[in-house]
């Protein structure tokens, strides 16, 4: 992952943007789930020829998150080949920073005031000035490009960082170990999945994200400790808070993804294949997540 040194700050951001886009870590604040201890996001799908294994990743932790526990890296280790969301190779191209950055900047001469009324700007003037941040360093931003913007910086400021996710860790070790790397759906597709982001309730969005930016140290915390402990309900019920009010957003980014990615992981399972298959993990849990809808077409999950 490009690191915010690099010569443009947008650029970095543009990349990082994705990696919270599915774990609603920004998620309202609820109940402390009760956490299963002895679990962990990890499920195995056994076949005659061999084993996919299903890898719930959180895209930003902290580098006390490190070492694993030995059955991830177990995991990775007996698979012969790794799926991820998408092309994560590519996405550090050049090419590619330069059209998500496009989708999160207005137009020429356009800028954030523009898109939002008096007072949402004045709410979001004081929460950058309370975080020692010019508003006009924010102009360029759409509002739905500066809410992720703002989630992202305040979750690096707590130690979360994209370079510690899952998905980053295993893609980084696969390329060194010469592993087979596959992805479900292309950087094309998860680019129109962002530009779907230009449809209406921007300002809501903002300004949702704004007032959890407080909360966002102790869901953090606890997302982190649902996903760390395997609490699969405690996780859905965050994923699902996190975009109450928004369920347009839910079906576009958690349950049509799931729904295509469904039938891919099918024929690994019916090839045999031996391979870990990694995930946001929010696209895991509840009714509508890759488990229980392998679980609805036959398929014997065993949570490790």
């Amino acid at each position: 992952m490009i690191q915010p040194r690099s010569p443009s700050r947008h650029r970095f951001i543009a990349v990082a943007v994705l990696t919270t886009l599915i774990l609603g870590i920004t998620a309202a604040a609820g109940t402390r789930a009760l956490f299963a201890r002895d679990r962990h996001f990890l499920w195995n799908v056994d076949t005659a020829q061999g084993r996919v294994t299903i890898m719930g990743s959180i895209h930003t932790l902290r580098d006390d998150a490190y070492p694993l526990p030995a059955v991830y890296e177990r995991a990775y280790s007996d698979a012969e080949g790794l799926v991820f969301e998408t092309d994560m190779a590519r996405m550090e191209e050049p090419a590619v920073q330069a059209r998500l950055l496009a989708l999160g900047l207005n137009p020429e001469g356009g800028t954030l005031r523009d898109r939002l009324s008096p007072d949402a700007y004045e709410t979001l003037a004081e929460a950058l000035g309370e975080r020692g941040l010019p508003p006009e360093q924010f102009a360029p931003f759409k509002p739905w490009f500066c809410a992720f913007t703002l989630t992202l910086l305040e979750l690096q400021r707590l130690g979360y960082q994209p370079r510690n996710g899952l998905d980053r860790h295993f893609f980084n070790k696969a390329a060194r170990d010469g592993k087979t790397l596959y992805h479900l759906e292309s950087v094309e597709a998860q680019i129109r999945l962002l530009a779907s982001l230009e449809q209406g309730g921007q300002e809501a969005f903002l300004l949702q994200s704004l007032q959890e930016l407080d909360l966002l140290g102790s869901k953090a915390a606890e997302m982190t400790e649902a996903w760390r402990t395997g609490d699969t309900g405690g996780l859905d019920a965050f994923i699902r808070m996190s975009f109450e009010g928004f369920p347009d957003l839910y079906d576009r980014f958690i349950v049509q993804r799931n729904r295509n990615w469904l039938p891919l992981i099918e024929d690994l399972i019916r090839d045999g294949e031996n391979v870990l298959v990694i995930v946001g993990a929010g696209h895991l849990v509840g009714d509508e997540g890759l488990v229980q809808l392998l679980e609805d077409r036959g398929h014997r999950l065993e949570q490790q």
